[in-house]
């Protein structure tokens, strides 16, 4: 199992990458945050979740299926993918990560993240 977050690789390199939060199934606390898109992936399954203040979510769910593509490809692996956007989870969705349906919130260790994401050069679908 693992959890990742879409983030701007560096302020001076404007592509987006995929960041392993380091959470662990089960662990206290959610580490979702409504400023970003993370792509939760165990087994097959994968979900990639938008969050409801992501300033690009087109472009960094775009960012999300190349990587579960490339898994795809690397691993040999067939994927089963569902998208969900804040707020629509399914069971199915909580029980991957292991914790119970709470709410995402802004994490303050992640704010340098956002402000580079905020100056992301976006797609016009982002507009």
């Amino acid at each position: 199992f693992y959890l990742c977050r879409v983030a701007v690789h560096h302020q001076d390199c404007p592509r987006l990458i995929l960041v392993p939060t380091g959470f662990v199934c089960g662990d206290d606390g959610l580490p979702l945050d409504p400023r970003f898109v993370f792509v939760a992936h165990r087994a097959g399954q994968a979900m990639v979740w938008s969050g409801s203040m992501c300033p690009c979510p087109k472009t960094a769910r775009a960012a999300a299926f190349r990587h579960l593509d490339n898994v795809q490809v690397i691993e040999f692996r067939q994927l089963t993918c569902a998208t969900f956007d804040e707020g629509s989870e399914t069971d199915a969705f909580w029980s991957l990560l292991g914790v119970g349906s709470s709410r995402p919130h802004a994490r303050p260790e992640l704010d340098d993240e956002f402000a580079a994401l905020q100056t992301f050069t976006f797609t016009s679908q982002d507009r």
